[in-house]
């Protein structure tokens, strides 16, 4: 058996509506902003991270082979006493090249790694993403729809019990109407009271037409 709903406020149904409607508003643009910055990443590590780490990868080699033509020079060379020199800044530079070169190469294998996680990782989020939109135009937008149904019938209820209360307010203001005599059935039996109190003191006394109870005198012989 269908029960009718209990709606104790239109207020809270407008609140709750306001609410929902604000929910998909700013999921849709979160979404839409996560799509976007995800966007960026990838085309960053598939493009930008690789172009930019080839590049420090040509410095590094170029640093490197510098530096080995240095310490070589270096070892070469001799001290103005005939001495060999120890080369110790050279032999720094060298180490610090090949860091360089160690460190470039690293982060080369790093973005090819990482570019591939992202792109398997957005795949599966575009999935999830999907479906969340498809609740957006489906299940949500059907439950927005059904509030705004709601509260039109709710508000037409409340109209047409504000206008059935108006029309009522006027048929007891009425002094024909059956509802304007029931304020009067006290006032009503008063007047009869008199009237009835009026008859009888008009209405004269029937003693002499009605056989006396004392009995009968008859003449004595």
């Amino acid at each position: 058996m269908n029960q009718g709903a209990n709606v104790g406020s239109i207020d809270a149904v407008r609140d709750f509506r306001a609410a929902l409607a604000t929910f998909v508003h700013d999921a849709r643009e979160a979404v839409l902003t996560f799509e976007l910055e995800s966007r960026r990443v990838l085309e960053w590590l598939s493009d930008g991270a690789p172009r930019y780490w080839h590049e420090q990868a040509r410095r590094a080699e170029d640093a490197l082979t510098e530096a080995r033509i240095e310490l070589e020079r270096c070892r070469h060379s001799k001290l103005p006493g005939g001495e060999p020199r120890s080369c110790l800044e050279e032999r720094k530079n060298l180490d610090r090249a090949r860091r360089r070169r160690d460190y470039v190469e690293e982060k080369q294998r790093l973005t090819r790694k990482w570019s591939i996680e992202a792109e398997r990782e957005h795949r599966e989020y575009a999935g999830r993403a999907s479906q969340l939109e498809s609740a957006f135009d489906g299940h949500f937008a059907e439950a927005i729809a059904a509030l705004d149904a709601s509260l039109t019938a709710l508000e037409s209820y409340v109209v047409a019990g504000q206008t059935w209360n108006r029309s009522d307010a006027s048929k007891a203001s009425s002094p024909d109407s059956k509802w304007g005599s029931v304020s009067r059935p006290r006032d009503e039996q008063s007047a009869s009271d008199a009237a009835n109190r009026d008859m009888n003191d008009q209405e004269p006394s029937t003693d002499e037409n009605q056989p006396s109870d004392a009995p009968s005198q008859e003449p004595r012989p």
